[in-house]
């Protein structure tokens, strides 16, 4: 898998989300940066640089993960940081490795594969800027964005369009077929993070709410103003809540 590095210090695997790669999680950084983490930007199979190989399912994408991580780290502890079909896979990995991974957090992350079966607001813009529309140029952004600005289109613009002109056809296909993992996350009693929009109208935030029982030392925030990139309309918030959540996670 091609991943990108940043820093030294405690290892924090970072997976994004579908038809997207790595650069989707950049925007994240600052949260990492002051702090001894190492940070591995992951490109899943299929994504990015990333060639598919033999995946066509989510369960088999979930093992090749899982295999590359154990190849890189060991027996190493690290940290997970998924967003959307990343925090899926994510949770998962969590639940088979309680012991090793040390930290989870989700960045509007995905928790009911089925489509028709989540729980989700209808798309709404709280603010609209033409300038941005014209700016993004392109449906992927006016469909998912709740806060119109030249902010969020740059964002847009540097950080999932390059993901999305990146990915492998082949592979978004064939995983689009077998998108639902047969595989549980399971229970995970790590300190966790679940950051979640009110108006994310692609993943919602009332399944990651009905999931939490599952996770005992979880912080659950659902922000308001924001849709499903919310990292790149509310970054200052969700950066708050991941340096709160890395302090629990070095906490004795």
């Amino acid at each position: 898998m091609h991943i990108v590095e940043r820093g030294t210090g405690v290892p924090v695997v970072f997976l994004h989300g579908f038809s997207v790669d790595h650069r989707i999680m950049l925007p994240l950084d600052p949260a990492f940066a002051g702090g001894a983490w190492r940070r591995l930007y992951v490109d899943m199979p299929g994504f990015g640089h990333s060639p598919r190989g033999d995946v066509s399912s989510t369960d088999e994408l979930v093992e090749a993960v899982d295999s590359g991580l154990t190849d890189l780290l060991g027996g190493e502890s690290f940290v997970l940081v998924g967003n959307s079909y990343g925090g899926m896979v994510s949770r998962i990995i969590a639940g088979r490795r309680p012991q090793q991974v040390i930290g989870l957090a989700t960045i509007f992350g995905l928790v009911v594969p089925d489509l028709a079966a989540r729980d989700v607001p209808a798309h709404v813009v709280r603010r609209s800027d033409p300038s941005a529309v014209a700016l993004a140029g392109a449906s992927d952004y006016t469909d998912l964005a709740v806060i119109q600005s030249p902010q969020t289109a740059q964002g847009f613009l540097d950080y999932i369009q390059p993901g999305l002109q990146a990915a492998d056809p082949e592979a978004v296909e064939m995983l689009s077929a077998a998108y639902a993992p047969t595989i549980e996350p399971g229970r995970y009693a790590g300190p966790s993070l679940f950051v979640t929009g009110r108006q994310d109208s692609v993943v919602g935030y009332r399944d990651t709410m009905a999931s939490l029982e599952n996770y005992p030392a979880a912080t659950l925030a659902v922000l308001d103003g924001v849709g499903h990139n919310g990292h790149l309309e509310a970054p200052a918030l969700v950066h708050a809540l991941l340096t709160d959540w890395l302090e629990r996670v070095l906490a004795p």
